[in-house]
């Protein structure tokens, strides 16, 4: 199921496989990456790099797990675009854990919650 989120943009997901495969492990890595740069005793300049280079490799991940949120509220995926908005992406990353998604199919896939495990990833 996993392999599936991450593959495309298309589809739904609910509320909980966002925190799961999205926000709990991004934001995860980015304090372990911290907290080990600083256990090592890396400068703060270095860290930086190294944060920089961890949301490098993890955007499209992150992208395709936002976008697909997105479609389970009914919006469309370029609205990801404001997670690229300093303080508004705060804003939208809690609208995106607590809103509920849209009840029943919408234009972006069935309702994940009735479909069965994997299944609406894969429309």
């Amino acid at each position: 199921m996993a392999s599936m989120i991450y593959k495309t943009s298309k589809g739904r997901i609910t509320r909980k496989v966002f925190l799961y495969f999205g926000a709990i492990p991004f934001f995860g890595i980015m304090i372990c990456a911290s907290i080990f740069g600083a256990a090592v005793g890396l400068s703060d300049k270095e860290i930086s790099r190294m944060l920089v280079f961890m949301v490098l490799v993890f955007v499209y991940p992150w992208a395709m797990v936002c976008v697909k949120r997105f479609h389970d509220v009914g919006f469309p995926g370029w609205a990801f675009a404001a997670m690229l908005v300093p303080y508004l992406n705060t804003i939208t990353l809690i609208f995106l854990a607590c809103y509920p998604g849209d009840k029943g199919d919408n234009k972006y896939g069935p309702d994940p919650k009735r479909s069965k495990v994997g299944k609406a990833e894969e429309a």
